[in-house]
């Protein structure tokens, strides 16, 4: 745990792992295998489907959801 309110942001989304093959063949999924900082953000490119798209993973403590979720939605 960072500590509250503190962030830290991780850009995914220039990074080039399209047509990557291991020797196993073309990837399927592409996200982090894990999200475990209270305040964590990964930015990354969304699915091939939808062009253009943004994914962003958010970890947070339980207690912090409700809270971020009045604030996110606030001005919608």
């Amino acid at each position: 745990m960072l500590g509250n309110p503190n962030i830290s942001l991780v850009n995914w989304v220039n990074l080039p792992y399209k047509g990557t093959d291991f020797g196993w063949g073309k990837e399927i999924y592409y996200r982090p295998g894990y999200l475990e900082i209270d305040g964590g953000v990964w930015l990354l490119r969304g699915s091939d489907d939808q062009e253009g798209s943004l994914a962003v993973l958010l970890c947070l403590l339980e207690g912090h959801v409700e809270d971020f979720t009045k604030y996110f939605y606030e001005d919608l």
